[in-house]
């Protein structure tokens, strides 16, 4: 273990046994609490520091060798976006065929009762390439959405909150968000 990590660790584990059970009752306690804490992130602030000291070396190794990877993969990461395209568009194109096959020997059928209908199937070789296929959506209509699927914005609310305060609620909609101040000691 590297004897700077030490050092910050044995400071630490003191601190660390008892910080559970640390109340602030007094101003004493408090001004003790606020050294504390400017302590700790020192130590933090160090201990990051030695962390990057050494492992600079291993990132600045690995970011080379991925560079020296980087051209090769894109080719290989190119030809098989392309080879996907291309095979799931022979798959679409021959399950559409099929489907259009088995519509026109069904037609056929209710004209001739005594026709037998044979089952088409897609003329897609059995290969060990697996397809995968998922629902996916486009909203075509967001004011049909039903409420339960709408989401607020979070992010815009919050901004909105840290530059108006307590008037966001006018923009937002009274009785939609409660606001309340939360501090942190940094």
């Amino acid at each position: 273990m590297d004897t700077k990590l030490k050092i910050i660790d044995v400071e630490c584990n003191e601190i660390n046994e008892k910080i559970d059970t640390y109340k602030i009752v007094n101003s004493g306690d408090y001004e003790k609490a606020v050294h504390l804490l400017k302590q700790m992130k020192e130590l933090l602030k160090q201990l990051d520091e030695r962390r990057k000291e050494r492992t600079r070396p291993l990132d600045e190794s690995k970011a080379l060798i991925m560079e020296d990877y980087k051209p090769t993969q894109g080719k290989i990461d190119k030809i098989i976006s392309v080879l996907n395209k291309w095979i799931l568009e022979y798959r679409v194109n021959e399950e559409k065929k099929a489907i259009e096959l088995q519509e026109k020997y069904e037609k056929e059928a209710k004209k001739n009762k005594d026709m037998f209908v044979p089952a088409v199937t897609a003329d897609i070789p059995k290969t060990d390439i697996k397809v995968r296929k998922t629902y996916q959506f486009k909203i075509i209509n967001p004011d049909k959405i039903k409420k339960e699927f709408l989401i607020p914005d979070e992010t815009k609310i919050r901004k909105l909150v840290e530059r108006l305060h307590e008037q966001a609620i006018d923009l937002v909609g009274k009785g939609s968000i409660e606001i309340y101040i939360k501090e942190t000691a940094f």
